[in-house]
């Protein structure tokens, strides 16, 4: 298994060589254009801390490309460079919205006009290239065009379920609930219609609808994009496709987004236990306990909720009126390890995970299936937050085998009833 993963790893970082020159010079070129503050943001942001890292991303889209016999060239790494330049520029609109990595007070705004700076120029980088032809151009675009526009789905759902005060509350979903920021508001201004008309005139979050809710959140902002990469390179490279392969491929995509954003949620109540000041690509050790501070109800946050215990609500609630009070904070991170919750998200993640293996039995196994198999189980097994987490309160968190397979089956029925529905809202 360790050999396996030694090897996935370099070949990440040999994909990631082959792309990211394209990249590279595209964002250059922005910089070079750019208002300073925009241009600084590119240069020591964009590309330095995100662009030029090796992404488990492309290394999905390269893994999924040979399942799908697409010819590993040039073009195949042109497009693997444009949807990893969505990413990109979420990561910049992520951190102005969130005040991650640095960008709080008047850096925000830098962060929202670099992150509609990349978006509003990313066709130019899609038409100046000499390695696609017309239609496939035009295809590329369509599906970067959506994956956009879902990810600010997510990111309307994301605000929605993280305003805490709203919670067991009916409110109204006005532009400045999403956030108080006009130029952010005008981001997500036609993504927020398309929501709003989905909910109607009034919505509650309660325990019933966040389960959902926090479904929505995680599917835009990582789920769907995941999920669309076999239909993109499929569309764009193959004439004559294999609609069930292709559909196979999606849920096992799919899988992969869902449990990479639970991940990320968990990440959070670890980051300043990894020593290093830059722990991922995009944040900084600073960043601990972020999305607690900013009142989100990320994936540990919501298990909590559906939990209720009063004690422990209280005690969130408490922490929300002194978020720089480190005993307070130590306090939180206990409760969320010694409590079970960040177990339960873990859990959720891990049944995603077997679900997905499960998906990978079905192919003839040889070295790239077993490279997909390694790059979910990684995530759940080899992690090292849930490590550092384990060791620091000396607590078991990973489920049992026997425990993910009852979530797994749970969770299969859960996706069966609601996905389809909940799907809709998504272009």
């Amino acid at each position: 298994m360790l050999t396996r993963t030694n090897n996935r790893i370099l070949e990440m970082k040999e994909i990631h060589k082959n792309y990211f020159h394209f990249m590279e010079d595209f964002l250059n070129k922005q910089a070079d254009t750019a208002e300073e503050k925009v241009s600084d943001m590119i240069r020591s942001f964009a590309i330095n801390k995100i662009a030029s890292k090796p992404s488990s991303r492309a290394h999905l889209m390269y893994l999924l490309a040979k399942q799908l016999d697409i010819a590993i060239d040039d073009s195949f790494y042109f497009v693997c460079a444009s949807l990893e330049l969505i990413m990109v520029q979420a990561y910049c609109y992520n951190v102005g919205a969130d005040g991650k990595a640095g960008y709080i007070g008047d850096k925000k705004e830098v962060a929202f006009k670099t992150a509609e700076l990349l978006k509003s120029t990313h066709t130019n980088f899609i038409n100046n290239t000499d390695l696609l032809d017309d239609i496939q151009k035009e295809k590329l675009k369509i599906f970067t065009r959506n994956i956009y526009s879902n990810i600010n789905i997510g990111q309307v759902f994301d605000t929605l379920i993280n305003v805490h005060n709203n919670f067991n509350k009916k409110v109204s979903l006005p532009l400045n609930l999403v956030s108080e920021k006009e130029l952010e508001g005008k981001i997500l201004e036609n993504e927020l219609n398309l929501v709003e008309a989905w909910l109607g005139d009034s919505f509650q979050i309660n325990a019933v609808s966040l389960e959902k809710f926090v479904w929505q959140r995680t599917y835009g902002l990582s789920g769907y994009m995941n999920e669309v990469y076999p239909e993109a390179f499929s569309d764009i490279f193959i004439k004559n496709k294999n609609e069930e392969t292709i559909k196979t491929l999606k849920k096992f995509s799919f899988c992969y987004g869902m449990l990479l954003m639970i991940i990320n949620d968990i990440q959070d109540f670890a980051l300043d236990l990894t020593g290093d000041e830059n722990p991922t690509r995009e944040k900084i050790l600073e960043d601990v306990f972020i999305d607690v501070k900013n009142e989100r109800i990320s994936y540990p946050v919501y298990e909590l909720l559906q939990k209720n215990i009063s004690e422990d609500v209280e005690l969130i609630e408490a922490f929300y009126k002194h978020k720089d009070n480190i005993s307070q904070q130590e306090m939180v991170r206990e409760m969320m390890v010694n409590k079970g919750y960040l177990k339960l998200s873990l859990l959720d993640a891990s049944a995603y995970a077997f679900i997905a293996t499960d998906i990978i039995k079905t192919f003839n196994k040889d070295e790239n299936t077993s490279f997909l198999d390694d790059l979910v189980i990684s995530l759940v097994r080899g992690n090292k937050y849930i490590k550092l987490l384990s060791s620091k309160f000396d607590t078991k968190i990973k489920p049992t085998d026997s425990e993910i397979k009852l979530r797994k089956v749970s969770l299969e029925k859960w996706l069966t009833e609601n996905k389809e529905e909940l799907s809709k809202v998504f272009n």
